[in-house]
């Protein structure tokens, strides 16, 4: 079971990997080791920021990791709530992303890409004040959390850090058939 699991995630890694955040992208994954990358961290369920200014570049997205233990076993799944308040333009961004699972008493990483479209590019700008907030529904609890931005000229340090957390995760292991 392991071993389909690592397959699953190598092939789910080499798709992942020729994007650039066109889309939201969603992955759960097993260990709480929390990626050091994210510039804004929390170890709370809140997360406030003001966004600094970065010189002609706009805001294309923004990742968001959490890592949280499951405490029991979730038959029916676990809901995510995330909501970004701009308190500076009183916007306010929800997601929710419902009949979640994972492996029961462990604890895991869900890693989240937001892009920005042409509709919700004024959602973030330099100098915003930002509030940004996680709640699970089920008997999962938050232990940490983050959210780093991506800019216009990011690809290839998106590409390199999103790489590297996915080589980190297990993908050491030997997930060739014997």
């Amino acid at each position: 079971m392991k071993r389909d699991f690592l397959i699953s995630l190598k092939m789910l890694s080499q798709e992942l990997l020729g994007i650039v955040v066109p889309d939201i992208c969603s992955v759960f994954l097993p260990g709480g080791e929390f990626p050091d990358w994210f510039d804004y961290k929390s170890t709370g369920s809140i997360l406030s920021f003001v966004v600094p200014p970065r010189k002609k570049q706009m805001i294309r997205g923004w990742f968001f990791c959490a890592v949280f233990a499951s405490r029991f076993h979730e038959i029916y799944g676990f809901t995510l709530f995330c909501e970004l308040k701009n308190i500076t333009k009183n916007l306010t961004w929800h997601y929710r992303q419902q009949d979640c699972r994972v492996v029961p008493c462990q604890e895991h990483m869900w890693l989240h890409s937001v892009p920005l479209n042409h509709a919700m590019a004024h959602l973030l700008e330099a100098g915003d004040e930002v509030e940004y907030s996680i709640q699970f529904i089920g008997s999962c609890r938050p232990m940490k959390f983050g959210v780093n931005l991506i800019y216009e000229n990011d690809k290839k340090d998106f590409r390199y850090f999103f790489e590297a957390m996915i080589q980190n995760t297990y993908l050491h292991e030997d997930v060739n058939p014997a």
